[in-house]
Order: C-alpha cells, then sequence, then structure tokens
C-alpha cells in the first residue's frame, strides 16, 4: 500500500511522523526512516518524529543515530519519561505498545 500525502498540507510533518510510526510498528525500519527524515525537514521541531526516530534507531540498533535523535530530543525539551509516553501514545494494541518502548529502551542503551 503507498502512502502519501498532498505536498502542500500545512501539517505535512505530524502526517510523515505518524506514516513514520505506523511503518515502525508493522516492522518496516527502512520506510519509517524514510518518513521520520521527511518529518524532521519539514519540521526539525518535531517532538513525536523525533521521539518516534529514537525508538526505530533502538529497533534497528543504530547507535549513532539514537545518539543523535536522543541529543536533538533533548535540545528540544522533549522527554521519553513513562508517565509521557503511556499518556501521549494511548496504543490499543499491546505489541505495538511493546514495539515501541522497546525501541526506546534500546535506544537509551544505545546510547552509553
Amino acid at each position: 500500500m503507498q502512502s502519501r500525502r498532498h505536498p502542500d498540507y500545512a501539517h505535512a510533518d505530524v502526517v510523515e511522523a505518524d506514516l513514520g510510526l505506523w511503518r515502525l510498528l508493522e516492522g518496516e525500519k527502512a520506510r519509517a526512516g524514510e518518513h521520520l527524515r521527511r518529518a524532521i525537514a519539514i519540521n526539525p521541531a518535531n517532538l513525536r518524529a523525533r521521539q518516534r526516530q529514537v525508538a526505530l534507531a533502538g529497533l534497528a540498533g543504530d547507535g549513532a543515530l539514537a545518539r543523535e535523535a536522543l541529543r536533538e530530543l533533548e535540545a528540544l525539551g522533549g522527554t521519553l519519561d513513562e508517565p509521557y509516553i503511556a499518556a501521549s501514545y494511548p496504543f490499543q494494541n499491546a505489541r505495538h505498545a511493546e514495539t515501541f518502548r522497546a525501541g526506546l529502551a534500546a535506544a537509551k542503551a544505545l546510547r552509553k
């Protein structure tokens, strides 16, 4: 299935970040990365795209991306603390919640 958005849509970064999350949760890491890079290129201050990039880095085992994404997220004032994640990402599918949290934890471990 092709996922596209209108190029002039005012909130294109939000759409790209959501498509990135969807691809990430479906295990399509390369396509998730494409969407998240586009979201960040459109709006470098998109915290949700940055959070999702952190999770992607962890799931992909990409230490360089994990360090960069965590650094950028923190510079923007973003957080990954559990209460925030639980409130901001109310996944209805338990597998999705586990995948996302596993990616965040792995990225934090890769940072060291």
